[in-house]
């Protein structure tokens, strides 16, 4: 049998020490304590093969943006050394409760009401505010003043003391004397306000008119009866039937239930021409 030779193993990093110290050894003796002289020797040693060259530095990742959040960079104060801008996460602020509540949404009842109340098939409800327009603005050719004459069934604009336009109207069912309670049929007789106005009526357009005074309270309240309320200035009547016999009359009949009608093409002109808050006077 032949006989086993064993040789000794070779050390790469044990020859590479050694060269470094043969480098060292011929270094000027500045050079080894300088950091230049240590520099010299690893560059001998890349030319010999013997050292790889480092690395190049990996480039610092950029910083990233957080989702809904805000990065600001605020300048440090100044130092010796660079300063370096510091991030800072702001986050944004949380919404109190009390401004994300909405606001609560008118009920099915109130939504129902306002409804057939804009369509002029509801009466109003005391103290409730009403369904309107907004307000027209009045020119300075408009209408000061609307006086109502219930015994020669005509409506006056009136300007500067002076009527300037007239128009036939239409009386409650029952046209003689002053309302006095909800359902007697009669026109108010008084002084009073138009103040709301609205263009989806059932009768066309129509404007209304502040009955019940404070006055038509207390007496009512004295009688123990309901005024009533909702008197308009209104248009001709929805059924088309009743529109047709009502313009073909010879006379003026009075069909309404306390309120003061008038052809379409009247009402708009008095649209046109009285803002809210003009005064009516209805005279006997």
């Amino acid at each position: 049998m032949g006989e086993t030779v064993t040789h000794p193993k070779r050390h790469p990093g044990l020859a590479t020490a050694m060269l470094l110290m043969l480098l060292m050894a011929v270094v000027p003796q500045a050079g080894a304590e300088s950091p230049a002289g240590t520099r010299d020797s690893y560059e001998v040693l890349q030319r010999l093969g013997l050292l790889q060259p480092a690395p190049a530095p990996v480039p610092a990742a950029a910083p990233r943006t957080l989702h809904n959040e805000r990065v600001i960079i605020r300048p440090q104060a100044a130092a010796q050394a660079p300063a370096r801008p510091s991030l800072e996460l702001v986050k944004p602020a949380p919404v109190s409760e009390a401004a994300s509540a909405a606001e609560p949404p008118p009920s099915a009842l109130e939504r129902a009401y306002n409804l057939l109340r804009l369509k002029g098939l509801l009466p109003g409800v005391p103290g409730a505010m009403p369904v309107h327009a907004p307000t027209t603005r009045k020119s300075h050719n408009g209408a000061e003043r609307v006086v109502v004459d219930k015994s020669e069934r005509k409506l006056y604009l009136l300007r500067g003391g002076k009527a300037y336009r007239e128009y036939a109207v239409s009386l409650g069912g029952v046209p003689k004397g002053p309302k006095q309670r909800a359902g007697d049929l009669k026109t108010p007789e008084g002084s009073y306000t138009l103040d709301w106005r609205n263009p989806r009526s059932r009768f066309y357009k129509s404007i209304h008119i502040s009955y019940p005074s404070a006055e038509d309270r207390m007496r009512a309240e004295r009688q123990g009866v309901d005024p009533g309320g909702d008197i308009m200035l209104h248009g001709e009547h929805y059924n088309p039937a009743m529109k047709r016999t009502l313009r073909r009359a010879r006379e003026r009949k009075d069909w309404t239930e306390g309120c003061i009608a008038l052809h379409n093409e009247h009402i708009d002109e008095i649209w046109r021409e009285v803002a809210d808050g003009t005064p009516i006077d209805i005279r006997p």
